[in-house]
């Protein structure tokens, strides 16, 4: 319960203090070695805002995945806001709301640094590298290092020389060209291969691999137990990045922006306000409750998908305290949402649930507030997409109007990512009977069927 915190509590709010100094000031020196190509003001000429809103395992890194592989002309960054919202401050244990809400009330440096690190994200994914998207890589990877192993040092020198080892491993082993960028995956383990073998703090299984990779590439190596440290900025399953071409103050006009995260269902009014010159929309995307909550049960049972840690209480949660006793009284997976401090004690199922119902709530009521534009889009809907097939044509329309965005038909299958199983819409069945039981609360079924879900089936 909250109380006085311990000398070892302390002691570790302290090291986490420090520990997230250092990387800000390590990023900082990163920053100061790349000519910018966009300045400061970027955000004013932000014209078309796209936010991809849901629940956790409700799949928006799935749909963020295919419209960067339809729409490539979108506007991406690189990964999602929450390093730099930890970073900024704004983050649990260190914001005002004990939560993830973010509202539009935020300091105004944590708003300037956010705007920036986005700015900083922005790219257009490549295949072949020149010599200055070469560099710039050398320098993207050493900065998202940094944020995923924040106790390890990182010289962009030293990781350029990785990267050129890695290269030559594949030109060896897969037949790639000079100056080719073929696949992030095959790519990354190369990299890291080579990586964590001189920096024994690394562990390559904290990445979002495929279940492929992990088949064909990691499969003796050992599975981790816990959280990759005791202070984290980046959410594990870390991300796999690509060669990037930076873009300009005129693509930013002129295009749309999309982004997303999970725990964007809590900062709607945050995001509006770091880009206030926007005609901000949302995606809401919705998934079959019970997959949804079945696929929060399995992540916080997976290896990854490590939160926050909690700083003044203990977890007593069925079903992963006691399964999983020397990580699981303190770190908590997902979401954060409000009231999330009267749920501490109960078993996962019911925490899942929460998590699911919390997020949409937010959403709805964000959207009744404002009434924002917004399309509503099932995931079940997308499944023919991930095959290959097209994206619902309501929806791509939606996308694309007043924006000449162009959206390909069709495309390559896609391997899911953030992926805890093989993809399966039946397979939450198997805990069907864990998982009905608390969604039968009247509150939760009343939203599904808002969402035009029936749970029983």
């Amino acid at each position: 319960m909250p109380g006085s915190a311990s000398p070892a509590r302390s002691s570790w709010e302290h090291r986490r203090g420090a520990l997230l100094a250092q990387v800000r000031a390590r990023l900082a020196l990163l920053n100061a070695q790349q000519e910018a190509a966009l300045p400061p003001a970027f955000y004013r000429h932000v014209r078309q805002l796209i936010v991809v809103a849901s629940s956790p395992r409700g799949g928006s890194s799935v749909l963020t995945e295919l419209l960067r592989r339809r729409a490539p002309q979108l506007l991406q960054p690189s990964g999602e806001t929450v390093p730099h919202l930890t970073l900024a401050g704004v983050r649990y244990p260190d914001g005002q709301t004990g939560c993830d809400k973010l509202d539009g009330y935020a300091p105004s440096g944590a708003v300037e640094y956010v705007r920036t690190a986005l700015g900083r994200e922005l790219g257009f994914r490549t295949r072949w590298l020149d010599a200055a998207t070469r560099a710039q890589f050398a320098i993207d990877l050493t900065s998202r290092l940094t944020m995923q192993w924040p106790c390890e040092m990182f010289e962009v020198a030293e990781i350029d020389q990785y990267v050129e080892a890695a290269f030559t491993d594949l030109t060896a082993e897969q037949g790639w060209e000079r100056g080719e960028f073929r696949d992030a995956q095959a790519f990354h383990v190369a990299f890291l291969r080579r990586l964590s073998a001189d920096h024994s703090g690394i562990d390559p299984l904290y990445y979002d691999w495929s279940l492929t990779s992990l088949k064909r590439y990691w499969a003796d190596w050992p599975v981790p137990h816990g959280p990759p440290g005791d202070v984290l900025v980046e959410m594990p399953p870390f991300l796999l990045i690509w060669p990037r071409r930076p873009v300009t103050v005129t693509e930013v006009d002129r295009l749309p922006l999309l982004l997303k995260t999970s725990s964007d269902a809590y900062r709607l009014d945050f995001i509006r306000r770091l880009f206030p010159h926007a005609d901000m929309r949302i995606v809401h995307l919705i998934r079959h409750p019970s997959a949804c909550v079945n696929g929060l049960i399995e992540g916080w049972q997976h290896r990854g998908f490590f939160a926050v840690r909690i700083a003044d209480r203990e977890l007593a949660i069925a079903g992963y305290t006691d399964k999983y006793p020397s990580w699981g009284r303190s770190w908590w997976k997902f979401d954060l949402p409000p009231g999330w401090q009267q749920m501490t004690d109960r078993p996962l199922p019911e925490i899942c649930a929460f998590q699911w119902a919390a997020a949409h709530d937010s959403i709805r009521e964000y959207l009744a507030r404002t009434a924002a534009d917004h399309f509503r889009v099932r995931f079940e809907d997308l499944e023919p997409a991930l095959q290959g097939g097209a994206l619902p044509q309501a929806f791509v329309d939606w996308l694309a109007r007043g924006n000449g965005c162009s959206i390909a038909s069709s495309g390559e299958p896609m391997e899911p990512v953030m992926a805890t199983a093989k993809p399966d819409p039946q397979r939450w069945r198997a805990r069907r009977s864990i998982i009905e039981p608390v969604l039968a609360a009247e509150r939760l079924t009343s939203l599904a069927r808002a969402l035009g879900y029936d749970i029983t089936v």
